[in-house]
């Protein structure tokens, strides 16, 4: 069957049957390993190629600035929002078990968890309009 016969039996008209060649072409693959140029002086392909998974300097860069101002502030936080805050993010505890641990109630233990959060907010915002 030649390439007019299965354009006919596709109602197709050259254009659309061309396009279709195009789409159905086999994809054409690269290895990352390849030289961009003979001698490898130029690199390979894999050197141009950004990876997804790997944090830029820039990231890498900013959390640790970022980190550094959290801890910085938790420093000067009250102790109990100290406490409060290790035990509900690092220890998993709810806030009903933290209220017991306190002898305090679950919506006093809320209100300084939440004056905690806005603190630290408050000092990330500051940090970056300076």
């Amino acid at each position: 069957m030649t390439e007019d016969e299965v354009r006919e039996a596709l109602a197709l008209d050259k254009s659309a049957f061309s396009g279709l060649l195009e789409e159905l072409r086999p994809v054409s693959f690269l290895s990352l390993d390849a030289p961009l140029s003979e001698d490898y002086s130029s690199g390979v392909l894999a050197d141009l190629v950004d990876d997804p998974v790997q944090d830029s300097a820039r990231d890498t860069a900013e959390f640790r600035d970022t980190a550094r101002i959290v801890r910085e502030r938790l420093a000067i936080l009250p102790e109990k929002q100290q406490k409060i805050l290790h035990l509900y993010y690092f220890k998993g505890l709810r806030l009903t078990e933290i209220a017991h641990v306190f002898g305090i109630t679950e919506s006093r233990v809320s209100q300084l968890h939440t004056q905690a959060i806005r603190s630290l907010y408050q000092s990330l915002y500051e940090e970056i309009l300076d």
